[in-house]
């Protein structure tokens, strides 16, 4: 079995340049301004163009439970691997455009770093400049996706969020269902950070043909630590109930980004509109612990290539999860990075560009 390794690698802040303002042309009809819960923003008034790049698209799928879902990709222009992205829980993760794409320049209305130019760059731009194009979904009642009984943050099953994971797969499966360049037949590898995490591992044991690896950042795999925290403690043990008696109910403490310790991080979570700042859900926290608890048994059937990031400063997510993932899954290639420079939004924090730097020579050794 491998042994676990160790990121050693000096952090350097490389500057990153800003993408273009270009036109984006959007694919599919528009959502209206506020269908099902979904808020008018800052993102309805802007162009695309400031949240996503030059090389942006954005457009919407149907789920099976009737909600429209916004999707986004952002092409490599010679690719050879799609990286398709989940993100986490909303009130510590934001979604796709926010948590990976480039903040623009001083005509944009989200928080800027001295000079204009994005603090720790964007993911998109170097993992496309490396060949890899990447995409992803505004999870359902995150972000700009419709929520099931009109609610914002609120799943009805754990299993709901992977089911719409591999929708998003299937439009990858051809290029007449792509609703962009860059992606079809290509190998996808699934990825995921905190709660995503460990939507893209159900998602790969789900349908692990579908994927040529898989790579986690800071993976939700395990609860305990949150569980005992605060009056969590006492709501676990009902966690059943109260999902049935109150599901909507937010009551459920949950670390708010950065924790204080990164004030680009407090600034970028507190400014941008569609970053929750209330509590979890009791519902949502209960999929959550069936979803993980659900994985205990199952991963050794884990076989795929996989890479995973985590911290042992973490507080959101265990990382003792991520160890158990190492030793258990019957996977041949797989790696444990520990970042304890680091907390847990590993693609915004500073370092991540070491990190990023590592995801996109992982794929390219695996995507020939």
């Amino acid at each position: 079995m491998p042994a676990t390794a160790v990121l050693t690698t000096s952090i350097q802040q490389t500057p990153c340049k800003v993408y273009d303002a270009a036109p984006i042309v959007e694919t599919g009809n528009e959502l209206p301004a506020v269908s099902s819960g979904v808020p008018r923003t800052t993102y309805d008034v802007v162009a695309p163009a400031h949240y996503l790049g030059s090389r942006g698209v954005e457009t919407h799928l149907v789920n099976k439970q009737g909600l429209n879902l916004k999707a986004y990709f952002w092409p490599a222009k010679k690719a050879k691997a799609v990286l398709m992205f989940v993100h986490g829980h909303v009130p510590g993760s934001p979604p796709p455009p926010i948590i990976f794409a480039d903040t623009r320049p001083s005509t944009s209305p989200f928080p800027q770093s001295p000079g204009d130019v994005p603090r720790y760059g964007a993911w998109v731009q170097r993992l496309n400049e490396a060949g890899i194009s990447v995409c992803g979904l505004d999870n359902q009642g995150c972000g700009r996706s419709e929520g099931a009984r009109n609610l914002r943050f609120f799943i009805e099953r754990f299993d709901d969020l992977v089911d719409d994971v591999l929708q998003l797969r299937a439009l990858l499966s051809s290029a007449a269902d792509c609703p962009c360049p860059g992606f079809a037949n290509l190998p996808v590898f699934a990825s995921g950070i905190s709660m995503g995490g460990c939507v893209a591992l159900r998602c790969a044991l789900a349908s692990p043909e579908l994927f040529r690896g898989l790579m986690l950042l800071a993976p939700m795999l395990s609860l305990d630590n949150v569980s005992r925290r605060g009056l969590n403690a006492y709501m676990a043990p009902l966690a059943a109930l109260l999902s049935q008696l109150a599901p909507s109910a937010a009551v459920v403490a949950t670390d708010r980004a950065g924790t204080g310790s990164d004030e680009y991080l407090d600034e970028l979570w507190a400014q941008d509109p569609l970053v929750s700042h209330m509590r979890t859900r009791v519902r949502n926290a209960h999929e959550y612990l069936l979803a993980v608890r659900g994985l205990e048994e199952r991963l050794a059937e884990q076989r795929l290539p996989m890479l995973l990031f985590h911290s042992r400063n973490d507080s959101m997510c265990d990382c003792a999860g991520s160890e158990r993932l190492l030793e258990q899954a019957a996977a041949q290639d797989k790696k444990l990075v520990w970042v304890d420079h680091m907390w847990h939004v590993l693609v915004k924090e500073a370092g991540n560009e070491s990190v990023c730097d590592e995801v996109a020579r992982w794929i390219a050794q695996r995507a020939g």
